[in-house]
């Protein structure tokens, strides 16, 4: 019995859980990483014992707001007012691409109340799970693109009829967004094949993560890919694609030891009476507008075709 008090058998308990807890001091230096934060983000300890929060997987954070926490930062929050906060945000993948999760922040407090750290724990988003194995199904079909995992052109063709059928039918309303990324060829040039189909990766993956589980995105072309947002009005897909471009403004790319950020384009379009397919997809091409990291470079233009 005596072996239930074993502070080492707590340690040993959290370490093993299957999702994510880390603890943090004052400074807000990771001293406690657990399996669970291991396998959700792709960091081990090594990787991030010693380091300060945003120095890796909230590496968009400023202790004030930032694009997952918004307007007030949890951390900084729980560590003033010794309260629990409970929100969804989003974390960076060690591959560089953004996890869904729900994230509760718990003050740790001394033998006299006072809060001394903050300990953290996370889920990923279960609806995440489910989309990847309806997707993994159709790779048995030829429907998937070997690159990004996501739908391929033909059948993305397909998706976006069939909710066109919806619309015209039964006035189905939906939406569509176009993610491009910007400068593609001077960005191959730069940095090879091979970091341009990580970094197609983790857009596809940032974006995908972003939105409904209803909602459909696939590869449009090398450097496109084209969002459907069934059953969505104007205003749901303008904020859609309000929250798709703020989450893109954070990703990057850990390439030899350096943080590649990249410029992307995002435009939109919600289907009206008279459209056609091609009138669509145009609305959305000429509402390009440019979405930039820190070291992307002006916008070039670009198009996005039925």
């Amino acid at each position: 019995m005596n072996d239930l008090h074993d502070s080492e058998l707590y340690q040993t308990v959290l370490e093993g859980l299957r999702f994510g807890v880390f603890l943090l001091d004052q400074q807000r230096k990771i001293f406690f990483w657990n399996d669970g934060a291991e396998e959700i983000t792709g960091y081990h300890r090594h990787e991030v014992l010693g380091h300060i929060s945003h120095d890796n997987i909230l590496d968009q954070c400023n202790d004030k707001a930032c694009a997952s926490c918004a307007n007030a930062c949890p951390f900084t929050s729980s560590l003033c007012d010794g309260k629990v906060n409970e929100l969804r945000i989003q974390l960076h993948h060690k591959d560089g691409y953004l996890i869904p999760v729900r994230l509760c922040v718990t003050p740790i407090r001394n033998s006299r109340g006072g809060v001394i750290g903050l300990a953290q724990s996370f889920d990923e988003q279960k609806f995440a799970f489910d989309r990847d194995r309806r997707q993994h199904n159709l790779s048995e079909y030829g429907c998937l693109d070997d690159m990004t995992g996501l739908p391929n052109r033909s059948f993305t063709q397909f998706h976006l009829r069939e909710n066109w059928e919806g619309f015209k039918q039964y006035h189905l309303p939906f939406g569509i967004v176009c993610i491009q990324l910007d400068k593609f060829k001077e960005f191959k040039g730069n940095y090879g094949r091979e970091a341009c189909d990580s970094i197609l990766h983790v857009l596809a993956q940032t974006v995908r993560n972003s939105m409904r589980p209803s909602d459909f995105l696939g590869r449009w072309k090398d450097d496109e890919f084209l969002g459907i947002l069934p059953n969505c009005t104007p205003r749901g897909v303008h904020t859609a694609t309000e929250r798709i471009g703020r989450l893109l403004s954070s990703a990057g790319l850990q390439w030899w030891g350096d943080r590649i950020e990249v410029s992307t384009q995002i435009g939109e379009a919600a289907v009206q009476a008279d459209d056609t397919l091609e009138s669509l997809l145009s609305r959305a091409n000429s509402n390009l507008k440019i979405i930039s990291g820190t070291r992307a470079a002006a916008a070039s233009g670009g198009s996005i075709n039925s």
